[in-house]
């Protein structure tokens, strides 16, 4: 008797396992025969739902289910990342190229997240990004090109290294990469108002140049700068009290065409 070589012999329990997966999916409690399988599977929708995935990511540091959010892997029509959607989920990466708004705590403490790519982005909620990843080990790296507001505490005590290139940004709210100890130089050539603490504690050794700058607030680059010439262009009205507390410039230039209002101290308590 001969046997045909394409036979291939399968258990009942693993046909009802690939039934089982594709109701799972589809969402469906529908029956299929064997030959109807095949177009069940091409019935699926190529990536997940944005709500659908983070769902299911772990939340845990030690979890495997560690995933990246890029326009191949998540099919959403939504421009808004929803607040909370990423909270401590074991993400690595973030790159959609339609997203225009990240909402308030929508990666807060995501533990894995190193990769941050938003091309169209336009704002940053507060706490989005605040204390990724969770390794002091990890460097996170961003690019937000057209971003023109940031919020308080967006990246606050998240380990964004090297040179902040932000060419749209136009507002630094309130803690905005405070505790960032690993940003080393900043690049804001529209940026006019810069809030309270908003670079405390970063370790900027590259001159800073803010030639938009209107107003900077409160204590603002305490111990957060260490370099050589600090430029704040003509159009700055208002300085606040301890700018410099605790950090080193050795040259400051400020060419506001009319003298800017001072909080106080520039450095120390007693400078």
């Amino acid at each position: 008797m001969s046997v045909d070589q394409n036979l291939r012999l399968y258990k009942v329990e693993q046909i009802t396992s690939i039934a089982d997966a594709i109701r799972t999916k589809l969402g469906s409690s529908d029956t299929y025969t064997v030959d109807e399988m095949c177009q069940a599977i091409q019935d699926i929708p190529v990536g997940a739902d944005l709500m659908e995935m983070l769902a299911s990511a772990s939340e845990t540091i030690s979890g495997t289910d560690i995933i990246q959010l890029t326009d191949e892997t998540v099919k959403t029509e939504s421009t808004v990342i929803p607040t909370y959607i990423g909270h401590t989920k074991a993400i690595s990466r973030v790159s959609l190229a339609e997203i225009l708004e990240v909402r308030k705590y929508a990666f807060y403490r995501a533990i894995k997240l190193t990769n941050i790519d938003l091309p169209k982005c336009t704002s940053i909620g507060e706490y989005a990004f605040y204390s990724i990843p969770y390794q002091e080990s990890m460097d996170v790296t961003i690019n937000l090109p057209k971003v023109k507001t940031i919020g308080d505490n967006a990246f606050d005590a998240s380990k964004v290294a090297g040179t902040l290139d932000l060419p749209e940004c136009e507002t630094i709210n309130a803690n905005g990469f405070a505790n960032c100890s690993k940003v080393r130089g900043i690049n804001l050539p529209k940026v006019k108002t810069i809030g309270t603490y908003a670079f405390s504690l970063c370790s900027i050794t590259a001159d800073v140049n803010l030639p938009l700058v209107e107003t900077i607030a409160e204590s603002a680059f305490s111990r957060g700068v260490n370099c050589t010439n600090f430029v704040i262009g003509p159009n700055c009205t208002s300085i606040g009290t301890k700018v410099f507390y605790d950090s080193d410039v050795v040259n400051l230039y400020i060419h506001a065409t009319t003298p800017p209002t001072f909080g106080g101290n520039f450095g120390y308590d007693d400078s």
